[in-house]
């Protein structure tokens, strides 16, 4: 198809849908799609992170703010459903939970359904764009078939990235659901985002590679182009293969400066990313709902004294490298026995003060203290970016209790976009969608087919795999 006839083909048709594998222009396209159509354009997706990317696209393309409204479906759905809380029947005003939210769209296609807007919304919008479909979870489909009956409607998405089926309203069937309601106009064939930087082979054959996958084939990676890379893992013993992982790793990371790296490890092993990451000298992508931060506020609110500095020392040394917790505690011990004469540093100071008290000032004091001591490198960043913040905003008096205000920055990052270094340990439910220079993908066998391809592509300038086999077979 001619690239300058799908924009049309997308605002002309009632219902339709875009396949759009990986990096192969679909923020163009629905770009494109708006300047070509008349009217305004309601353009629905999942994160904050993609609302911005489109906004930057829409802007470099001279697109006029009074064609287009660009909102997650979250908050569309919330303030819909918030201008007519009786009608929608919304029970809850602030969601904090997933599950909460899904009784927010569900008050949304109550509101919809119920006929009441049809002119509000036939007034306001004259089409919509949905980015991400593949990623709509049941109630969302349901929305969006909803607003479908009212204006024209043209969804983006592609199957084999869909890896959130896991969760608790399971995602729509793609041949049967999705495509039964909007029906496949057009798919997007070129890979842009290797061929802007010069890397049209790799892009070439990771087009290949999704066909493969979708048949249900392997990978080989002996047929890819120069810049994919095979490192055999190998190890008479577990401990033998894991270090020589982490060798292989720190090979495969030594890139040159400023070109960004993602490690993909195993997607339910957080703590094991976490142990490499301190391996690698590399930052690790938390999950939103971060287990260890929950964890640590779960056991600091019941413990007191030495035990309270002992939950406090064990995070440390969970989220930073070379911050000698041992020493700390013997100065603390040395105080308690009355032998210590020598003055106390700012963070032997504030481990005092946290057996003494459970006010959180000297939790966050040594936090600080800490880096800016030069004792601790920060390898788990974005765990100690969000303790740090609740902490400060219980001691400031914006929340009452540290659990409150750790959900609360939780809920403000679960749609923001993320700020990477060079180096970067994650997973493929992490960073599905970003794109970085380089990926390394380790814990293969721990991968299935959509995971797999979701790997595979987020690396524009090069693919290393790590395995025992250039051969990859996805995890059934």
């Amino acid at each position: 198809m001619n690239d300058s006839a799908l924009p049309n083909i997308i605002v002309g048709c009632p219902r339709g849908c875009v396949i759009a594998p990986a990096g192969c222009g679909k923020t163009e396209q629905i770009a494109s799609a708006v300047l070509h159509g008349e009217g305004r354009r309601l353009i629905l997706t999942h994160t904050l992170a993609g609302v911005d990317a489109l906004r930057v696209r829409l802007k470099k393309k001279g697109a006029a703010p009074r064609h287009y409204q660009i909102s997650t479906i979250a908050a569309w759905s919330l303030w819909i459903a918030s201008v007519f809380p009786i009608r929608s029947g919304l029970s809850v005003a602030m969601p904090k939970s997933n599950e909460e939210y899904e009784t927010v769209y569900a008050a949304a296609v109550n509101l919809i359904k119920s006929g009441c807007i049809d002119g509000v919304i036939k007034a306001s919008y004259s089409g919509i764009l949905v980015d991400e479909y593949q990623d709509c979870i049941r109630v969302q489909h349901e929305l969006v078939c909803a607003l479908s009956n009212l204006i024209p409607c043209c969804i983006f998405g592609d199957p084999l990235q869909q890896i959130f089926g896991f969760r608790s309203d399971s995602l729509p069937e793609w041949s049967g659901e999705v495509l039964c309601t909007f029906p496949q106009v057009a798919d997007l064939p070129k890979p842009w985002r290797w061929e802007i930087v010069g890397n049209s082979e790799l892009g070439k054959w990771l087009l290949q590679c999704r066909d493969e996958l979708c048949n249900d084939g392997q990978v080989d990676l002996r047929n890819g182009p120069s810049c994919v890379q095979h490192l055999m893992l190998e190890g008479a013993s577990r401990e033998a293969q894991y270090q020589k992982k982490v060798q292989l790793v720190m090979k495969a990371l030594d890139k040159p400066k400023g070109e960004k790296c993602i490690v993909i490890g195993n997607s339910q092993h957080e703590a094991g990313r976490a142990k490499l990451a301190s391996k690698v000298r590399a930052s690790t992508v938390e999950p939103v709902s971060c287990k260890r931060l929950i964890e640590f506020v779960e056991k600091l609110e019941k413990k007191q004294g030495h035990e309270r500095l002992d939950i406090v020392l064990e995070l440390v040394k969970d989220v930073m490298l070379k911050a000698d917790a041992a020493s700390l505690k013997k100065v603390v011990k040395a105080v308690a026995e009355g032998r210590r004469r020598i003055p106390l540093n700012n963070s032997q100071a504030a481990c005092v003060e946290i057996t003494r008290s459970i006010d959180l000032q000297p939790i966050l004091q040594l936090l600080e203290e800490i880096p800016k001591e030069k004792k601790g490198w920060i390898y788990r960043r974005e765990l100690y970016s969000a303790l740090c913040s609740a902490l400060r905003g219980v001691i400031a008096g914006t929340h009452e209790t540290l659990e409150d205000a750790v959900w609360d920055v939780q809920n403000r990052r679960r749609h923001a976009g993320r700020n990477f270094g060079n180096r970067n340990i994650g997973s493929t439910l992490l960073v599905k969608g970003l794109e970085f220079d380089h990926v390394i993908i380790v814990d293969i066998e721990t991968l299935k087919r959509n995971d797999l391809y979701v790997a595979l592509t987020r690396g524009s300038r090069s693919i290393t795999v790590i395995s025992e086999s250039p051969i990859l077979r996805p995890k059934a």
